[in-house]
């Protein structure tokens, strides 16, 4: 993607999510990508956090076809954002190191908390439903796409892998547990 490209993402995402109130950077690292956090989204309580610069790099899928991409993931604000946005960089650095992209229905192991004391350790990635459909894609050659990551717990992420992914989406939406508490309980065992 160009440069020029690139210049109107902070503004597709102001654009579909809300006004980016502050961001982070990894200074020692060359990649260039950035963590910005919106405040305030999708609802009252609950800031939603996404990379800006992981798109620079193409990345692969499955069927060979390369995509660019960018993450989000919302957390109720009493949650650090430092951490959260380690987090962003951490799934962004490794998306770099194996040059794949993330894909709707994955499951990515963290090897960690998502943030300190919480019990959830991996992140199941899907599309970015709680905001307008014109955020999920920004206009790019490859094209890009954001990646919306919810936390869940080891217990989930095996309903994931044994149920299918489809099967947690439309659990999530008829049991609808407070995806954006990550200290939240699990109902899955």
């Amino acid at each position: 993607m160009a440069d020029d490209e690139l210049v109107g993402l902070p503004a597709h995402i102001e654009d579909h999510i809300g006004p980016i109130s502050q961001g982070w950077s990894d200074e020692s690292r060359v990649h260039g990508i950035q963590v910005v956090e919106i405040a305030d989204r999708p609802c009252s309580g609950v800031n939603t956090l996404g990379t800006i610069g992981l798109s620079h790099h193409p990345l692969s899928t499955p069927s060979s076809k390369r995509i660019r991409q960018e993450l989000l993931l919302s957390a109720e604000r009493r949650f650090d954002d430092r951490e959260l946005a380690k987090l962003l960089l951490y799934v962004a650095e490794e998306r770099l190191s194996k040059g794949n992209a993330l894909l709707r229905g994955q499951v990515v192991p963290l090897g960690a908390p998502v943030i300190s004391g919480s019990k959830l350790t991996e992140v199941f990635v899907t599309n970015p439903s709680p905001f307008e459909e014109a955020l999920v894609e920004f206009s790019s050659v490859p094209p890009l796409v954001f990646a919306y990551l919810i936390p869940v717990s080891p217990s989930e992420a095996m309903m994931v892998r044994s149920k299918g992914w489809r099967w947690f989406e439309e659990y999530l939406q008829v049991e609808d547990p407070n995806i954006w508490d990550l200290h939240r309980v699990p109902s899955l065992a």
